[in-house]
């Protein structure tokens, strides 16, 4: 992430912005925040970032993700991680949750606690979705793709206690042909 790219991923918030070559979220607490690039779109690609909780009052209900898919505000896939070990996959459909592409699922990829980066990676190639967390596969599914080339995004959610805090850094992205 560069100080040019912040147009790119829309207006910077108090819950969301882009410096020191990373993309930070401050979610209140209870809330769910997101923001995608608006700029780049892709049919085929290979996403990766790294995901740090920073802080967090509940890991069992703060998470961070990477945004696939990404139609608009109302219709994207995500790949959500939570400190704890648990990681699920879902999409939201013309402004609804819809049931849990897969559910929340522990894995021993996923290094737990505050302050642990965490690789993750999405590939889309057609209607195959692949899921990397720290170079190690935890999931393999066919999904629906847009019918238009889609943009990708973050997401973080807070605690109830207080807002928490998410870096991502090293995003790449690869059109995959």
């Amino acid at each position: 992430f560069t100080t040019h790219e912040v147009a790119v991923w829309g207006k910077p918030d108090k819950s969301f912005e882009i410096k020191d070559g990373r993309a930070q979220f401050r979610p209140d607490a209870n809330h769910l925040g997101w923001s995608w690039n608006t700029v780049f779109a892709f049919d085929d690609a290979d996403i990766c970032v790294t995901i740090t909780l920073v802080e967090t009052t509940d890991p069992t209900i703060s998470y961070g993700g990477l945004m696939f898919w990404v139609k608009d505000s109302d219709n994207f896939y995500s790949l959500d991680i939570a400190s704890n070990g648990f990681f699920q996959v879902r999409r939201k459909l013309a402004g609804e949750w819809t049931p849990g592409i897969l559910p929340w699922t522990q894995t021993d990829a996923l290094k737990h606690g505050p302050s642990q980066p965490n690789k993750v990676r999405v590939s889309v190639k057609k209607q195959t979705v692949t899921v990397q967390i720290n170079d190690k596969d935890v999931a393999r599914f066919r999904a629906q793709p847009p019918d238009q080339p889609s943009f990708i995004g973050l997401l973080a959610a807070s605690a109830t206690a207080k807002g928490d805090t998410w870096n991502f850094s090293d995003l790449k992205v690869t059109n995959v042909k």
